[in-house]
């Protein structure tokens, strides 16, 4: 896995075009390219304010774009556990499918998922994308388990994710108010992610039967859903409707008899599938 941060001679580079302009080609492969183009992009615009100005318009507007410039991920199980987030070819159109989702509240989404798909990160990379350049842009995530939502340093939980994804983010993407770490912390606390200067949150929350309710979201997030206590999975399906117009349950699959399975078999319930 370290030779994948490793240029090699006899690897070819592998470009990828803007969505926003054909004639901008940047470095997905190998990552040791695309670092480099990172971080060339980052101390231009750290000189050059005009650049950087541009450059967060580009990460708004295109969050292929954003992900594959700025996003991190991080995996205990390889060397190095903290690498470049880079899109696969098969997860653009996944992120574009939840993004028009939330952005034009198409309304539900079922996703089941496998392990290394990414699924989870994606969906938390639209969440981020609204939470660092929308206005009044709230969202809610959900397990079945506190612990599983959120756990500080543990990058398993969903918050942990975006928070470690925000740490790694270069500063003049950032929303006022992060500049130092002490505004940091206290803008990313513990079940809860808020961005004060654009009225935008991710609020964290365990499997209740009253989930979500006494708020609104842009949309919400129940992940793992198929393994939520039974009741409690329908309950909170049936309390999130007046909360939210999007709401996004995804889960590995594990049994038939739960709400995750009848939603995205269709049984009674008519719910898009990605």
């Amino acid at each position: 896995r370290l030779s994948m941060l490793i240029s090699s001679k006899t690897t070819p580079t592998v470009y990828r075009s803007s969505a926003l302009n054909a004639d901008l080609k940047y470095p997905v492969w190998p990552p040791a390219d695309n670092l480099r183009y990172r971080n060339s992009l980052f101390k231009h615009a750290e000189a050059d304010p005009v650049f950087a100005d541009a450059l967060w318009k580009m990460c708004k507007n295109d969050i292929i774009f954003w992900i594959d410039i700025t996003a991190w991920s991080k995996n205990t199980r390889l060397n190095p556990s903290i690498f470049p987030f880079i899109c696969y070819d098969f997860q653009i159109p996944f992120i574009l499918k939840v993004k028009r989702y939330v952005d034009e509240q198409l309304g539900d989404l079922g996703i089941e998922k496998t392990r290394d798909m990414g699924a989870s990160w994606c969906v938390l990379y639209v969440f981020q994308h609204e939470f660092q350049f929308e206005e009044g842009a709230d969202f809610r995530v959900g397990s079945r388990k506190e612990d599983f939502v959120d756990k500080l340093g543990v990058i398993d939980t969903l918050l942990e994710k975006v928070r470690f994804n925000l740490e790694h983010q270069p500063m003049f993407l950032m929303p006022k108010g992060f500049s130092t770490q002490r505004e940091f912390e206290e803008n990313t606390g513990y079940m809860k992610l808020i961005n004060k200067a654009n009225n935008n949150s991710i609020i964290g929350e365990s499997a209740n039967e009253h989930f979500g309710s006494g708020g609104r979201s842009k949309a919400i997030l129940l992940d793992e859903y198929a393994k939520w206590p039974r009741g409690v999975d329908e309950q909170a399906w049936t309390s999130t409707a007046d909360v939210t117009n999007c709401r996004i349950a995804m889960s590995s699959a594990c049994g038939s008899a739960c709400k995750f399975a009848r939603l995205i078999k269709g049984t009674k319930e008519k719910i898009e599938k990605v």
